[in-house]
């Protein structure tokens, strides 16, 4: 590949790089009204990344934990609030429900603060790790489709995936709508084995769409009707936010293994935006509230006051608990930037280890929630909230770093072509990719659910090894 091809990702790595410092600049020495210009130079560095991913590399770029946490930054703590502020500068409000003024007002309060600039720096140093990656992947001349001839998926494997994706749908409709399956799992061993439902069934269901894609149409049409089968079958149990995850992503890497034209993916990937909302007013609406005399323009605006809450209030609200952190932590000296690392080390060696799940604490001190602990209702304060109170800025550079070497890795290992890695990767998005969390307990899970896919990881190489070698 000569220069002149590797130019415009090397320009995006110097792009996002000075966006970063300046997002990171302004939020050191108090820069004003600078946020409408990050978020616009990072939408337009953003784009141009698109281009180049769906133009130049296998499409896996699309799945890496870095993509994903930049762009859901970018959109959902950024670009939708702003959007919001400027199209509805009072609040939405239904005669059968009242938008809550408080989270109107923290929306628009959230739009141009500190908090949001933090984020954005964020979104631009995802971005710019991997705008680093794909311009030493083009330098050293990988190939932009797999690397590895496809010699298809070793004797009774996709068998072998149907029955696994079915068993756990199983398991999870057991232990949720069984009085035997309730008993069992929610104590000792079984409660353990219901927690390694999801990652089996991530890795399960990301095998099964990578391998059905390329293989006859009625096996695709099976592995179609099991995903959709397991998928509902989560739902019902209450794993909601997770199974969707796990479903997009899988449903995704199908798409991508079918070589579509970067026109056709593109313009899927555009149908699936337009489409999701209209999905979450399928989940949300209910029961009851629309009557059947009411105008069109009265539905309308109910239709968009619970987007509003599901959409922008949600980040908006723990936007605002992060400025409110960051006003008062930024400048903390606390020497102990690694707290997350107790995370890992089991209760059984620490009986006395702090409990990782602080929401409702969260929701009391630092979002203003009186009562908040009583009624055990929680809030977020992202990925970036437990490294400010831990550490401050110092922190937030450490946490930075640890994702950028764990989400790097993890690109990497999809990008490279090979069959296991992709999967191992994309299964591991629902717990990669995800900002919502807080650090400490993200670290934590991200470790429990390596140990619980590693095994598979192991005997899917070994398979794929031995089918390689015979075909060879």
């Amino acid at each position: 590949m000569n220069n002149a091809e590797t130019r415009l990702p090397l320009l995006l790595v110097v792009w996002f790089l000075a966006v970063w410092t300046l997002a990171s600049g302004s939020l050191l020495w108090q820069i004003p009204d600078v946020s409408p210009f990050i978020r616009c130079a990072i939408i337009l560095g953003a784009t141009v990344l698109l281009i180049q991913i769906s133009s130049r590399t296998n499409g896996y770029y699309f799945l890496s934990p870095l993509f994903l946490l930049g762009f859901i930054t970018l959109v959902f703590y950024s670009v939708g609030p702003s959007l919001y502020g400027i199209v509805f500068p009072d609040p939405i409000s239904y005669f059968g429900m009242k938008t809550s003024r408080t989270s109107h007002d923290h929306a628009i309060a959230f739009v141009g603060s500190n908090a949001e600039i933090l984020i954005l720096q964020f979104s631009a140093f995802c971005f710019l790790i991997l705008s680093a990656l794909l311009t030493w992947s083009l330098r050293v001349q990988t190939p932009p489709r797999e690397q590895a001839a496809d010699h298809g998926s070793p004797r009774h494997l996709l068998g072998l995936l149907h029955f696994m994706v079915l068993a756990l749908a199983m398991l999870f409709l057991i232990s949720g709508w069984t009085s035997i399956g309730q008993a069992f799992f929610f104590a000792g061993l079984g409660s353990e084995i219901r927690h390694a439902l999801a990652p089996l069934m991530s890795i399960s269901m990301t095998a099964l769409a990578y391998f059905s894609a390329h293989d006859k149409r009625s096996l695709k049409l099976v592995g179609g009707l099991l995903m959709t089968l397991a998928l509902t079958a989560m739902i019902v149990s209450g794993l909601a936010a997770t199974a969707v995850y796990i479903f997009m992503v899988a449903a995704m890497l199908f798409l991508l293994r079918l070589n579509l034209k970067p026109k056709t993916l593109l313009a899927v990937i555009g149908t699936t935006m337009l489409i999701l909302p209209a999905a979450i007013l399928g989940t949300v609406i209910p029961r009851g509230e629309i009557k059947n005399t009411e105008s069109v323009s009265a539905i309308a605006e109910y239709a968009a006051a619970k987007l509003t809450s599901k959409l922008i209030f949600r980040q908006t609200t723990s936007g605002y608990c992060l400025n409110g952190i960051y006003e008062k932590y930024r400048s903390t000296e606390s020497t102990n930037p690694l707290f997350f690392t107790m995370a890992i080390i089991p209760r059984a060696i620490w009986p006395e280890k702090p409990i990782l799940s602080r929401g409702s604490e969260y929701a009391e001190y630092y979002c203003n929630q009186g009562g908040a602990i009583r009624r055990q209702h929680s809030e977020s304060i992202t990925l970036l909230g437990e490294p400010l109170l831990n550490g401050g800025i110092v922190g937030i550079i450490t946490a930075q770093l640890v994702l950028a070497a764990f989400l790097g890795i993890a690109t990497i290992l999809g990008a490279s072509g090979q069959p296991a890695q992709i999967i191992f990767m994309v299964a591991l998005l629902p717990w990669l990719a995800t900002f919502e969390q807080h650090f400490a307990e993200y670290f934590g899970n991200l470790v429990k659910v390596l140990i619980i896919m590693l095994p598979i990881f192991v005997c899917l190489k070994l398979l794929l090894w031995r089918h390689r070698n015979a075909k060879t």
